[in-house]
């Protein structure tokens, strides 16, 4: 596992539940750690829907729910929604829909029972990829998707009056996305009053076989995608039930966003990126040299 620029990660056995010592990237009387993970699946999404998607756990609630995770996976498998509703790969050993079924309302019980707050932020890229800034490490839609999840937690902290900081925390993958996630988080390190804004305290990026909790994150990110491309763009009544009983059923505190080129506040975004532009590209040429 790699950390990010923002914190050093240690393997600890006496603090395990994440696959490494959130206390490395936490102050160790409390904080938030929040996990982010994009979905797109061009063969099942051909309309382009793009989201990041994640939640906010506290440091106990996140060693609890690791326990009770691992004891629905079975044989060490790492939970990856997009295999477990097909059966296919790891989880080919699920007889019909209804065992599917099963361990997707097990899964949603588990995260209902644990999580603080959950955030999703989608697009679509068709609409949004002619818009992006052309600024490195900020012209694709993950980096977009995912400041817009920081400043949602963000508020919720401040309209709740919490002073929590947060540990944000990123799938580890190829250059690309991991890439993207390291210059957004550069630019909010570097920034008093984004630190401020997102709670920032530390970010790192973690592999999903590391952490259960970025497991969850992925089952948000695909539901939310398929929400939004088949329900919310289409105008039909929404057939996932796992969506419908963990989010719409209120069980905890969710912030979504649909991210449109007509919106002011995206407007406002890309003008801001572009400004900062020049100075982003000469900030990380001179650490990368």
């Amino acid at each position: 596992m790699s950390s990010g620029r923002g914190a050093s990660v240690a393997t600890s056995d006496a603090l395990d539940f994440l696959g490494f010592d959130l206390n490395d990237l936490l102050p160790r009387d409390g904080g938030l750690a929040c996990m982010l993970k994009a979905y797109f699946d061009e063969s099942q999404r051909p309309d382009g829907t793009f989201c990041v998607a994640g939640f906010v756990f506290t440091k106990g609630q996140a060693a609890r729910f690791q326990s009770e995770w691992k004891e629905m996976l079975t044989c060490g498998r790492i939970f990856h929604m997009v295999e477990v509703v097909h059966r296919n790969r790891q989880f080919k050993h699920l007889r019909g829909r209804e065992a599917s079924q099963r361990l997707q309302d097990q899964a949603v019980e588990i995260i209902a029972k644990y999580a603080q707050f959950g955030v999703a932020v989608a697009c679509n890229l068709t609409e949004i990829e002619p818009y992006l800034p052309k600024v490195r490490g900020f012209n694709r839609a993950y980096p977009l998707c995912a400041h817009f999840c920081l400043a949602a937690v963000g508020a919720h902290l401040d309209k709740d009056k919490r002073t929590d900081v947060v540990s944000y925390l990123f799938e580890q993958g190829n250059e690309g996305p991991q890439g993207d996630a390291d210059a957004l988080m550069h630019l909010v390190r570097r920034d008093a009053t984004l630190r401020r804004a997102y709670h920032y305290h530390s970010h790192a990026f973690v592999g999903k076989q590391d952490s259960t909790v970025l497991q969850a994150a992925d089952l948000l990110a695909w539901e939310y995608g398929r929400f939004k491309g088949e329900h919310l763009d289409s105008g039909k009544e929404p057939s996932r039930p796992e969506f419908r009983n963990l989010i719409m059923g209120k069980r905890i505190k969710f912030k979504a966003q649909h991210l449109t080129p007509r919106s002011r506040i995206l407007r406002e975004y890309f003008a801001q990126i572009q400004a900062y532009g020049e100075k982003i590209n000469s900030d990380l040429d001179s650490e990368i040299s």
